[in-house]
């Protein structure tokens, strides 16, 4: 099945190749029933039908210029199909020819790979061709010692015929949506395994570079601690001094925490947290928390939040929470011209937040990438005030941190200009999650 449909839709290639095989069918059962058995056909007819069916592929192959075709485009081909074969069911006997009973392969392509829209028109075309055949038709080519079949026999093939279109259509139909589910949960599984094999990587490496940088890092604290006791330099200096081992400090403790076991410090504060209820945090005082390292004075930072009180969403602010929404806003106002804005929304089933800047954009090259590491939207954004170098990782760390939570990012260019990252959060029964 997999090779017949991308994402529901069918293969042009796959489709003329069907056709193929009907034309030389067809033309194998009316030469051998006009020239081997000797019966009567109206031959020229029927081989008028067949080239029409043949023209029709080779223009179809002709214009061939995307391996798949949408659903209307397919409708129209099946259609024509079905339509064919009915007239030339009509020159030889209509649904009392045994061959009647390839009415139902247009059905059985369409219910298997198209839409269930194109499935029931294509099933109401096919009834009333069936319909028109048992009654309009040329005698069946069989001799003289049968001129007319029973009426029963008729009622009976019409019957089966149409029964046989509707059960093939419904039962085909709820095969494939099932088989569509598990092929897709199976992709879901597989990106999830390959997302969480990726982290794992950068975990280690990140284990490593701790481990390699104590020592350098231990030596600068040394080397600030004895510069700050100097006398001999100026105020400015000495504040430079004072600020570099703070920074040092910080990087020393951001080392020490890697070194632990994983999840061990976030098991932890979340422990504290639960024990004390009035840490729980409506979203906007989060976005606060996690935007506070990176606000800059030539950056208007706004939140406009449209939820009420009565449906605010409340969290823990969790690690994985904090890095995740950090990492975004640290890009919104890395390459933000003049403000960074979060809109907070909400439907039925979850809350919408929306972090816009107005810098350049993501470059559509790489918009349907975001998420996979290593991949920077720094790289391009240019004429930007940072000048940072973009290792690719952050939006990667922050699609894993909220990936755990159930929550889905998706990337794109506002109309206005400038970056947008909408973050849809499922809501929960119990608020805090």
């Amino acid at each position: 099945m997999t090779n017949l449909f991308k994402d529901r839709q069918l293969q042009q290639r796959t489709l003329i190749f069907i056709r193929w095989l009907a034309i030389g069918g067809q033309l194998a059962a009316i030469l051998t029933v006009a020239f081997i058995f000797g019966y009567y056909l109206p031959l020229a007819w029927c081989l008028a039908t067949v080239g029409a069916l043949a023209l029709v592929n080779i223009i179809a192959n002709i214009r061939r210029s995307r391996p798949f075709i949408s659903d209307q485009a397919a409708a129209a081909y099946l259609s024509f199909d079905m339509i064919q074969l009915a007239f030339l069911l009509y020159l030889t006997g209509g649904i009392n020819n045994p061959f009647a009973m390839l009415m139902l392969s247009p059905i059985t392509v369409s219910a298997t790979i198209l839409s269930k829209k194109v499935t029931a028109f294509l099933v109401f075309l096919g009834l009333s061709l069936v319909a028109v055949l048992s009654f309009f038709h040329f005698n069946l080519p069989i001799g003289e010692e049968i001129t007319l079949l029973p009426w029963i026999y008729s009622w009976g093939l019409l019957t089966a015929l149409c029964l046989s279109l509707v059960f093939i259509a419904v039962y085909l139909t709820i095969v494939s949506a099932d088989s569509n589910r598990l092929s897709k949960a199976l992709r879901e599984m597989q990106k999830l395994l390959d997302q969480q094999r990726r982290l794992s990587a950068l975990g280690a490496q990140a284990a490593a570079a701790a481990h390699a940088l104590s020592t350098p890092l231990g030596t600068i604290s040394i080397i600030s601690q004895e510069l700050a006791h100097e006398k001999t330099f100026s105020s400015t200096i000495q504040e430079d001094i004072r600020l570099l081992h703070t920074e040092t400090r910080r990087c020393q403790e951001i080392l020490a925490s890697l070194g632990k076991k994983p999840g061990q410090q976030s098991a932890e504060i979340e422990h504290s947290l639960l024990n004390d209820p009035f840490t729980q945090l409506p979203i906007s005082a989060i976005l606060e928390l996690a935007a506070e390292p990176y606000l800059r004075s030539d950056i208007r930072w706004i939140i406009e939040s449209k939820l009420s009180s009565a449906h605010m969403l409340i969290l823990l602010p969790k690690p994985e929470i904090l890095q995740g929404l950090g990492n975004l806003l640290q890009n919104a106002f890395q390459f933000a011209r003049t403000q960074v804005k979060v809109i907070i929304s909400e439907n039925q089933q979850q809350y919408i937040i929306k972090i816009q800047d107005d810098g350049l954009g993501f470059s559509v090259d790489i918009l349907d990438r975001l998420g996979e590491p290593y991949i920077s939207t720094g790289a391009w954004r240019r004429k930007q005030p940072y000048n940072g170098q973009h290792m690719g990782l952050g939006v990667f760390i922050a699609q894993s941190s909220l990936a755990s939570l159930g929550v889905k990012l998706f990337f794109s260019n506002h109309k206005a200009g400038g970056a947008e990252v909408k973050i849809v959060w499922p809501k929960y029964k119990k608020s805090g999650i």
